[in-house]
């Protein structure tokens, strides 16, 4: 039995959310009440308990708003408007052991998005190695992820007076060049999603681990099973909307296969970009209406994706779509690695604001 004073959830729940997990109580069927409220648990509460758990997380500014999901914030306790260090790291250790709670109690967080570099680091056993990935910088800090991706196409970096200062040892003795711009990258993703918040990710992550008996089973998950799970958010079918939903209306087999293979190696969150650049339309309705009408036969459709090769189109400029006819206009490009470049430069200016409803 969990009692909780629905005004301060957080503080007054913690300590025995962790007590129950060594105890081992949070095996049993987990019951909840609010003080100065009656009422038994027939599972609503626990529901309740769960969501305003999430909801205070996000109002103290435990996690922040990313461009599409929620991520842990910088580690710096005197923002977290809590009474003492202590309060704060039991406060994100439970934030661990609630998410470890909505995968074993098959619950829903709510409206709460949580990034994949949270769930992914969740799930590392060496955390000192890890790395967040490029592409997880987009739903993070999409201007940084622009900055970057237009620094590739650049010749000359020493326009940008940049080096490698707080990002290693003497980094102000290496100016940013082009041979080592990956190494930028990488360093500067890293110090921007984990560096700057591993204290606190470190202590999310033990919390997650206090059901030491589920660690075998949490081990099997990835990112994404875990995202599903406690979000119940629908997937979308990649492959099935690449193999029946794209339409080339021009013969030219070789752009064709990379433009396939390049839909093929998005995730989610890009896929999703990709979807609402050409329709319009956000994700879980673009596959509703591509769907709909099953007709795969030639010739433009209006129920699918029409790509069209545009020959004479240079080929330094973006691909552009015309939403209304769900038709995407692609130059047409020397590589593959060219095309890779150009699509997810040109979707990462989709906004979710701009979709239809």
């Amino acid at each position: 039995m969990i009692s909780v004073d629905e005004e301060s959830i957080l503080e007054s729940s913690c300590q025995q959310l962790l007590t129950a997990c060594s105890n081992k109580n949070i095996y049993k069927t987990m019951y909840v009440t609010f003080q100065r409220q009656e009422g038994l648990d027939a599972g609503a509460l626990t529901t309740s308990f769960i969501r305003k758990f999430f909801e205070q997380v996000i109002e103290r500014k435990l996690l922040e708003q990313g461009t599409s999901c929620f991520h842990v914030c910088e580690d710096n306790f005197s923002n977290h408007l809590f009474h003492s260090k202590e309060t704060n790291v039991l406060i994100f250790k439970s934030i661990g052991v609630m998410l470890a709670l909505c995968l074993y109690l098959r619950r829903s967080v709510g409206n709460v998005k949580f990034s994949n570099t949270l769930l992914n680091f969740l799930l590392k056993s060496n955390n000192n190695s890890f790395c967040a990935s490029f592409i997880e910088l987009e739903q993070f800090d999409m201007k940084l992820y622009i900055d970057l991706n237009e620094m590739i196409l650049v010749d000359d970096l020493s326009i940008y007076c940049l080096d490698f200062s707080g990002l290693k040892p003497e980094g102000e003795k290496f100016e940013l060049a082009k041979e080592n711009l990956q190494e930028f990258i990488s360093l500067t993703v890293n110090q921007k999603m984990i560096n700057s918040r591993k204290q606190n990710l470190n202590l999310i992550q033990q919390g997650f681990y206090e059901m030491s008996e589920l660690l075998d089973q949490f081990k099997k998950l990835n990112a994404n099973d875990i995202h599903i799970l406690i979000t119940c958010e629908q997937v979308v079918d990649i492959p099935s909307i690449v193999q029946h939903c794209i339409l080339f209306l021009d013969n030219q087999p070789t752009m064709e296969e990379w433009m396939r293979e390049v839909l093929l190696s998005l995730s989610q969150n890009e896929f999703k970009q990709f979807l609402l650049f050409c329709t319009s339309y956000c994700s879980t309705q673009s596959q509703r209406k591509l769907f709909e009408n099953g007709n795969l036969s030639s010739g433009f459709a209006r129920d699918k994706i029409n790509v069209r090769i545009m020959k004479d189109c240079e080929s330094d400029r973006l691909p552009q779509s015309q939403v209304c006819f769900y038709l995407l206009n692609i130059p047409l490009y020397e590589t593959k690695q060219q095309l890779e470049q150009k699509l997810k430069q040109a979707i990462s200016y989709t906004n979710d604001f701009f979709a239809n409803g």
